[in-house]
């Protein structure tokens, strides 16, 4: 499978209300850079919930570049100044302050959330960061008191995203920012009932740039799986579902190296022995073309 990261924004919280400011909070991410930091170019920057390789997936919406001028002239437009000049963006005496729901296990917001909050604080916004562990943020998020986060999805050969941002799913799905929007619920459903593949596509692409234009939160980028080998399993090759995926075969030494090590990955493992597995992965890499087979 390939993962698809976004940050969410909780629309019980006004801040959010007015697609302009989504928008432009979109504009302040450089989201390369932030790729390239936390994956190590293993990332593909994404506008939208469709992995390219899907019919549904409308080639013409491309990501968000970083933009803050036109960040900054989106949020004016909505009413957002900082007229008391203290650095933070202000609306009717209501400052552009909000949390950012982290959760402790990830390694992934450990990196990535420093980050967002410096870019943002550049351009006005406060963000303050509350961690917790996953399965209190899971109860806080299905109770929708939070004001952002990041989840990552993955895709499939035929995406369903109706539990995630048909209106009704607020409720008991996994609308966590109950984001509504009236014509993405009719296409949701119309997409559900619709058997014929060309027209379901020509649906999906339709959702797909109305959720560009109405964004329920700022699509990041995608990340494929990497794929170990062994050569005792001749002929052995993952299915690849999208160019993301990468795949390393025939490398016993480096098996060797990374099982020992696995418990690394889990993000309660010291830092040390974690980056001791990427360096023998990135070392491997090299040693076979950099590319590992892509």
């Amino acid at each position: 499978p390939v993962q698809f990261y976004t940050a969410i924004f909780n629309f019980k919280n006004h801040l959010f209300a007015d697609k302009r400011v989504r928008q432009a909070i979109a504009l302040l991410l450089q989201r390369r850079l932030i790729a390239d930091k936390i994956f190590c170019g293993r990332a593909r920057l994404i506008s939208g919930p469709y992995w390219r390789g899907k019919a549904g997936n409308d080639p013409a919406i491309k990501p968000r570049r970083h933009d803050p001028r036109r960040a900054a002239a989106l949020f004016a437009a909505a009413g957002w100044k900082d007229t008391d000049g203290d650095g933070v963006l202000d609306k009717g005496g209501k400052r552009f302050s909000f949390s950012y729901l982290r959760f402790a296990e990830s390694s992934v917001q450990r990196r990535l959330l420093p980050i967002l909050r410096e870019q943002f604080r550049k351009a006005g916004l406060e963000m303050k960061i509350e961690t917790i562990s996953w399965t209190a943020g899971l109860t806080r998020m299905k109770q929708h008191r939070f004001d952002m986060t990041d989840l990552n999805w993955h895709y499939y050969f035929e995406q369903d995203l109706y539990q995630i941002y048909h209106s009704s799913q607020c409720a008991a799905g996994s609308n966590y920012g109950c984001y509504q929007n009236p014509e993405v619920d009719r296409l949701l459903v119309q997409i559900r009932s619709t058997v014929d593949a060309k027209a379901r596509h020509a649906l999906e692409r339709k959702l797909h740039r109305l959720l560009h234009d109405d964004p329920p939160g700022i699509y990041l980028f995608n990340v494929g799986d990497v794929t170990l080998i062994s050569r005792r399993f001749a002929g052995a090759r993952p299915v690849a579902t999208e160019e993301l995926q990468l795949e390393v075969t025939h490398l016993d030494a480096l098996v060797d190296t990374l099982l020992p090590m696995r418990d690394a990955v889990e993000v309660r493992a010291p830092e040390a022995a974690r980056q001791r597995m990427v360096e023998a992965l990135q070392a491997a890499l090299r040693r076979h073309g950099g590319e590992g087979g892509r």
